[in-house]
């Protein structure tokens, strides 16, 4: 299936409220305040039904009295990861995977040491989380901030922690069979897809 470039532009234009501005620091504060803003906008118009409340209950498999253990991360681990790293856009750190896919065995201890530290407390260092966003238009007006979606790019490293847990997560959901198997078989094509 082919897709449509979604190579970010530079939006040199918008309008809001029928003005039209190219103003860098206007149309990033629009930009900004409507990214913030259209979630809990199109949570409050969502209608729920009292009786309805627990429906998506059904959809859960049963409770579990499983609990997970993150194994540690290993530095071949990191580095066989960094290999894998798409050479996309870099975070807000501005630091590329081209770059870091050149670098895997000056990085692979100190990232292996933080990602080991992270883990079992399961807090994320908060530079990890920080995400650059870039709106990417969809179509129609593109003068209309509407017709734009955010994309959020984080920083290379989150990726690679990111997939340490991905790899546990996923292995511990099989071990303990918490994916019904039409759930399994769905995931599996889909990240078969992405590969």
């Amino acid at each position: 299936m082919l897709r449509k470039d979604c190579t970010p532009k530079i939006v040199d234009e918008i309008s809001v409220d029928g003005t039209h501005t190219s103003d860098p620091n206007l149309i990033c504060a629009h930009f900004n305040d409507f990214f913030i803003n259209i979630g809990p906008q199109l949570q409050s118009e969502i209608l729920t039904s009292s009786n309805d409340a627990n429906a998506y209950r059904r959809y859960l498999s049963p409770a579990s009295l499983f609990s997970i253990f993150l194994d540690p991360s290993s530095e071949d681990e990191i580095v066989k990861i960094i290999s894998t790293l798409k050479s996309s856009a870099p975070g807000y750190d501005d630091i590329s995977p081209k770059v870091v896919k050149c670098i895997p065995h000056l990085i692979r201890k100190p990232l292996c040491h933080i990602f080991n530290l992270s883990m079992p407390p399961g807090i994320v260092p908060p530079r990890m989380k920080v995400a650059r966003v870039i709106p990417v238009f969809k179509s129609g007006d593109p003068l209309v901030i509407s017709n734009y979606r955010p994309i959020s790019i984080l920083p290379c490293f989150s990726k690679i922690l990111e997939k340490i847990i991905f790899t546990r997560m996923l292995k511990f959901l099989i071990k303990t069979m918490l994916f019904l198997m039409v759930n399994l078989a769905f995931f599996l094509e889909n990240l078969l897809l992405k590969l």
